[in-house]
């Protein structure tokens, strides 16, 4: 499209015309830098100082008419705008008047001023008049399709545009950015690579846009190849651009301490860019730099209010400082910023889920841990963090079945093999909790869970002194933890009872009373731990303090206690209530293999009934049966500890970068001041004809009274 704006005759022709060589000369460099794409030199200090002269010549030309011309004096005012790159200002000049708009030659100006200011005309007709070839017509009908989201037609006119010059590199790497937005990376790819080696601006640049695709399609090598190059080869354009993109493409292959000082680089170049606070601390992050990592993840918010993912980031911080109310809320904020099909949100994701878990919301964890499962099918976490939500629901079997799961994709965590075992000891199976638990000590001999666990089946192998010498051993290096008092509590109950059967009183009396101590102990320390009541009755069932002992079982009710007393009214030959307690105990666990033996054995007894439980037979050769003084079974309750799973893996955040797509279009920069017309002022003042006058001689005044004689 040419934008000739043809001057007219007028008398003052020639004085128009004084500063013409000015404007060409101004105008060229305008022309120059804007099609080499360096804006910047419009602010050199020998363009600024060409077009302050240009201005001035046009002022006192100006000052010579009467500039009833509202028309040519919009046109010109506009130019000099437009050369200035003042483009607001050249727009405002032409639509002063409605009338000027009409004119076609107006119209055209007015075009070239908002394609400078890149407003996207909902018509390409504009664009097109200021177009001086057909491949720049394509092009530009390429841009506003692209604008317009056809991009069927935005696709097609910029290949046409190619087509007909195949060596136009802005061409390509627009067509690129086109292909970039879209999604489809490899052919983006293979447009920037083809102008890579071109010595110019858009050749440069394509490095810059090869990285930008690298890192859209995860290839973070590549990326980090191209951004680095760029950066070697360019000292001073898109700068922050290409440290923001090298840092995002260290954090990609979780170099974390070298993407923290280029991000650092992107911050110093542009302190308010939201992303380049964000890259930050999502690096800081990465390395437990957590207080720092907040303050940048502030900073971010302070800069874009809403921005989803330094709320993200804020969010990792304060689920990692187990403030989940605030955790929650933040990713509640982050919204769409959790990509569910992005395998890079697993930890993310387990974080969610865990801040929900802890604030009970089951349903919003649960969905997030299947969702770990798809992105990331060989992770045991998701399997092992949904157990530690049934075992504290005591759903027990399920529990079982996800650590299975777990172990089968994780069989080296010794924390998973532990609490597998100590379920293993809830369902009785001891053999396979022996064997979870020496497993669990083999990869970590520091476990306090699975060595209490090992103790307790040496215990129900009848191996008590090594029991013992576990649990002293284990009290020793943890005072603090209760259940190993209560454990050694229960090993020095049945090495009493034995004694006691094996007729050593003295044995018996000792390990009975440091039974009572530890049990009394493991309470003091952990008071909470109510069912210690019932181990507490039995120290003192074991010393026939019966009454004691009763009521100790009716401070904790459970199916033990219930139990137990029944052993208790069966001792005392209380039948009636034995038999009541035994039925309300089953009624409490009807599948407890020792309820239904001690039942069996008092109807059989007491009540000449052979009432058999297949249950009971599996108990037979138990410690529990071994060691029983009236051959009734008295329940002793084991504690443990399940362990908690920690993820201490670095966090890994999204990668994420803005894409900024410029639209480059390509007027025709020809342009002209108009000469005004009209009159041309000269002073109508006529001049006064000077005339000659003598000069008048003044004669000094005469003072005093001497008269001089005449001459």
């Amino acid at each position: 499209m040419s934008l000739l704006l043809g001057a007219c005759r007028t008398t003052s022709s020639s004085v128009f015309h004084e500063f013409q060589d000015t404007f060409q000369y101004v105008h060229q460099d305008f022309t120059d830098a804007l099609s080499a794409h360096e804006p910047e030199r419009l602010r050199s200090r020998e363009y600024q100082a060409n077009l302050n002269e240009l201005r001035e010549s046009y002022r006192q030309n100006a000052r010579l008419f009467r500039l009833r011309d509202t028309l040519r004096k919009a046109n010109n005012d506009a130019v000099l705008s437009i050369l200035n790159g003042d483009y607001n200002a050249a727009q405002r000049a032409l639509e002063r008047s409605p009338k000027n708009l009409e004119n076609s030659q107006i119209q055209q100006l007015h075009a070239l001023a908002r394609i400078l200011k890149k407003e996207h005309s909902s018509q390409d007709s504009l664009l097109n008049t200021t177009t001086a070839s057909n491949s720049n017509k394509n092009y530009n009908s390429g841009l506003v399709f692209w604008n317009q989201k056809n991009f069927g037609n935005a696709e097609a006119a910029l290949s046409l545009a190619i087509q007909e010059e195949p060596k136009n590199t802005l061409f390509r790497i627009t067509r690129g950015d086109f292909y970039y937005s879209q999604g489809k990376f490899e052919l983006a790819l293979q447009d920037f690579k083809k102008i890579r080696d071109e010595n110019n601006y858009y050749g440069i640049q394509a490095y810059l846009k090869t990285g930008s695709v690298a890192l859209a399609m995860k290839k973070y090598e590549e990326a980090e190849e191209n951004f680095k190059y760029y950066l070697y080869i360019e000292k001073k354009k898109n700068i922050f651009e290409a440290h923001l993109g090298l840092a995002n493409a260290l954090y990609g292959r979780k170099n974390f301490r070298l993407s923290e000082k280029e991000f650092r680089l992107a911050v110093h170049y542009k302190n308010h860019s939201a992303f380049a606070h964000i890259g930050l601390g999502n690096a800081l992050c990465s390395q437990q730099n957590y207080k720092l990592a907040m303050a940048e993840f502030e900073r971010a918010l302070e800069i874009e209010p809403s921005n989803q993912f330094a709320y993200l980031g804020k969010a990792i911080v304060l689920y990692k400082s187990g403030n989940y109310p605030d955790a929650y809320e933040a990713f509640k904020n982050a919204k769409t910023a959790v990509d569910l099909n992005n395998p890079e949100m697993t930890d993310v994701l387990l974080c969610r889920a865990i801040t929900c878990q802890n604030l009970g919301k089951e349903r919003e964890s649960n969905a997030d841990f299947e969702t770990i499962m798809k992105l990331d099918p060989e992770s045991a976490v998701p399997y092992a963090a949904l157990s530690a939500q049934y075992i504290a629901k005591l759903q027990f079997a399920k529990a079982e079945e996800l650590l299975n799961q777990a172990i089968a994709k994780d069989p080296d965590n010794d924390k998973i093999r532990s609490n597998r075992g100590n379920l293993n000891l809830y369902f009785e199976k001891f053999e396979k909790a022996s064997g979870d638990f020496y497993r669990a000590l083999a990869i970590n001999p520091r476990n306090v869970s699975a060595k209490n666990g090992l103790a307790i089946t040496l215990l129900e192998n009848d191996e008590m002194e090594k029991a013992l010498s576990a649990l002293d051993s284990l009290i020793y290096r943890n005072p603090s933890k209760a259940y190993l008092y209560n454990n050694r509590g229960i090993v020095k109950a049945y090495l009493g009872v034995r004694n006691d059967m094996e007729h050593n009183q003295n044995a018996a009396g000792k390990f009975y009373a440091e039974s009572l101590a530890d049990f009394n102990k493991a309470h003091q320390t952990d008071a909470s731990r109510q069912f210690y009541y019932v181990n507490v009755g039995n120290a003192h069932k074991n010393i026939n303090d019966f009454p004691e002992a009763l009521k100790n079982y009716q401070i904790y009710t459970s199916k033990s206690g219930v139990n137990n007393m029944s052993v208790i009214y069966a001792a005392q030959n209380n039948k009636k209530d034995a038999r009541k307690y035994f039925d309300i105990a089953l009624q409490l666990d009807s599948g407890s293999s020792v309820i239904n033996y001690n039942k069996a054995r008092l109807l059989k007894e007491y009540f000449g009934e052979m009432r058999a439980s297949g249950k009971s037979e599996s108990i037979q050769q138990s410690i529990q049966k071994k060691y029983s003084k009236d051959g009734f079974i008295t329940m002793y309750l084991y504690d443990g500890e399940f362990e908690k799973y920690t993820y201490e893996n670095a966090h890994f955040l999204p990668v994420h970068f803005q894409n900024d797509f410029e639209y480059h279009y390509l007027p025709n920069y020809k342009m002209s001041l108009m000469p005004f017309t009209g009159i041309y002022f000269k002073s109508t003042k006529k001049k006064s004809k000077q005339v000659y006058r003598e000069p008048k001689v003044y004669s000094p005044k005469r003072k005093g009274n001497v008269i001089c004689p005449p001459l």
